[in-house]
């Protein structure tokens, strides 16, 4: 199934996009399921309302379940809405699609921009921005989905709760490697949450200016009791210019066992601390470096090497 727009008068060529507008009275603008091999592109996707029951209370832009193979590239998904999950794009059960385009100023109770449950292999290569959450996820929620790839930027998102740009649940295997920055929570994690979700690898980001409410945390790690394998490598971290801001914090009902940290960047004058560890123990600001295996801590960071400080 492919859906090209954007065609000139004649069908010639592609000189833009055509619009695919529900106009707020359609519960998706796009519904698939059970197919492979979805192409779209040169559209724009606006002002779908998925507040009906399940399944269509979701993805009020682009609704996918069970849906392999798909490439939604140089689309605009903006102004959908949805009840509960993906305001702009809700994949369920799907696996193997490549999301590369804008995504933005999309509303959900949960993943205002982006929605992912039980799905694997995907690739979020887009702009995700100006989204916003009523709980979790403002930008992006991964939801029991494993071996996915957020390498997009991810910027000028809001949850009234939790991860304001981006929120792991229960997720495995997942890569963030785009730029997560100006983003805002309602309590924990302005920048990324991460809840319960192993081998989660964060590389080669920009994670800045985000800030939450309660705890102003950029990347905040809560465990119940399963973060093991978690690195986050060679990333830039900064917080909003906050005595408050925390680069790395790490919370919950269990310590976070053997994550390592290494060859990071730390923005010191954007931040009032650098780590704040579970069991109450944190590296200021004004530390000079600085390895976080210190023997204070409850065994947060199997490795912490190369890391550095800057005032930026």
């Amino acid at each position: 199934v492919k859906i090209i727009g954007g065609w000139d008068v004649g069908f010639n060529s592609v000189v833009g996009y055509s619009e695919l507008d529900g106009d707020n009275s359609v519960k998706h603008v796009i519904f698939a399921k059970d197919v492979t091999n979805i192409v779209l592109s040169n559209l724009v996707i606006r002002e779908g309302n998925a507040n009906g029951n399940y399944p269509h209370d979701s993805g009020g832009g682009i609704c996918f379940w069970n849906v392999f193979y798909s490439l939604v590239g140089n689309v605009i998904v903006t102004g959908n809405s949805a009840s509960y999950y993906g305001g702009g794009i809700y994949l369920g059960s799907s696996s193997s699609n490549v999301i590369s385009s804008d995504v933005y100023s999309n509303s959900a109770t949960n993943g205002g921009g982006i929605y992912l449950y039980t799905s694997s292999n995907n690739v979020i290569s887009g702009n995700v921005y100006s989204n916003s959450a009523i709980y979790y996820g403002g930008g992006i929620y991964l939801g029991s989905s494993s071996s996915n790839m957020i390498s997009g930027s991810v910027y000028n998102n809001s949850s009234d709760r939790d991860g304001g740009g981006i929120c792991l649940v229960f997720s495995s295997n997942n890569v963030i490697s785009g730029s997560v920055y100006n983003n805002s929570a309602g309590y924990y994690g302005g920048g990324v949450y991460v809840y319960n979700s192993s081998d989660t690898l964060i590389l080669n980001s920009y994670i800045t200016n985000n800030w939450g409410a309660s705890i102003n945390s950029v990347i905040h790690l809560r465990n119940g009791g399963s973060l093991t394998g978690l690195v986050i490598s060679n990333c830039f971290i900064g917080g909003n210019n906050d005595t408050s801001s925390i680069g790395i914090y790490e919370d919950g009902t269990a310590d976070t066992m053997n994550h390592k940290l290494v060859g990071n960047v730390f923005i010191t004058n954007r931040l009032g601390y650098l780590y704040y560890e579970y069991g109450g123990n944190y590296i200021a600001d004004d530390s000079d470096w600085v390895n976080i295996n210190n023997p204070t801590f409850i065994d947060s960071t199997s490795d912490s090497t190369n890391n550095k400080v800057t005032n930026m």
